[in-house]
């Protein structure tokens, strides 16, 4: 059974948001601010760890996870939910939310955050290359992509900043784990076939990723006809950092009009 992390409660106004993580992160990576925001305005917030993940088991090791079964995966929750979710997917997890959209098209909108473009990993496989050759050559015979993301330095450059992280981030850092080398994998040799996804979609990107800058979303906006919304400052764990609430404050505004209109007022 998937794990997940719930905040709010049902709404009869409002459709559930489910979260889905990126690579090598859970979880939890929603639940230190971004949950908690949304179910204190009255959505009802789920996350959940994809299989291999936090408190979701695998019956194989996570390095040979395919975007497949984590497609699964979120199925399997929104299953559970009172009705159609709003999907948001970070990273990784926002590739894995646009290949559901092909062929579920009860969702009623979802937002991309610092999302792999729907034509895959390459552009990031080739800055990690070029930044970090030795370990990325490594990559490829033993399979495992911690050593070249997750490690504290590079994990602050990729995730953070340059600056010494703080307490608060090595503990973020200290709680990455490692991820599937077949799901990046899956990511090139099947793209999303965006010609199928109809729901709305909204694109946040930091102005300051790393991992995935605003010209790999870009590549995105192209495809789906949008302009992405790049928050200033913001790097690409923009949930996790100061100025989160910017981000936040982005989503629920486009949330409220295409999924409930102006509740201000």
């Amino acid at each position: 059974m998937i794990a997940t992390i719930e905040r709010g409660e049902p709404s009869p106004d409002l459709p559930p948001l489910l979260f889905v993580h990126g690579a090598m992160h859970g979880a939890w990576a929603w639940d230190e601010h971004i949950l908690p925001y949304f179910a204190e305005r009255g959505w009802h917030t789920v996350a959940l760890d994809l299989r291999g993940h936090g408190g979701s088991p695998s019956d194989k090791p996570v390095t040979w996870v395919s975007i497949e079964e984590y497609l699964a995966d979120i199925a399997e929750v929104a299953d559970r939910l009172e009705r159609p979710p709003v999907l948001v997917g970070h990273s990784l997890g926002g590739f894995v939310v646009q290949r559901y959209l092909e062929s579920h098209h009860s969702v009623p909108a979802a937002v991309l955050i610092g999302s792999t473009p729907p034509t895959g990993a390459m552009r990031l496989t080739l800055r990690a290359t070029r930044r970090d050759p030795l370990r990325a050559a490594r990559v490829f015979t033993t399979f495992k992509l911690l050593p070249l993301f997750g490690r504290p330095e590079a994990a602050s450059y990729w995730f953070f900043s340059d600056a010494a992280p703080s307490d608060e981030m090595s503990g973020y850092i200290d709680r990455l784990q490692e991820e599937s080398f077949r799901a990046v994998l899956d990511t090139l040799v099947r793209p999303v076939r965006t010609g199928r996804v109809a729901a709305p979609l909204l694109l946040v990107v930091g102005s300051d990723d790393r991992t995935v800058p605003p010209s790999d979303q870009e590549i995105a906006a192209r495809k789906y006809g949008l302009t992405p919304v790049v928050i200033d400052g913001l790097p690409h764990d923009l949930m996790l950092v100061p100025g989160w609430e910017r981000a936040a404050s982005c989503i629920l505004d486009w949330l409220e009009t295409v999924c409930a209109g102006d509740r201000r007022g």
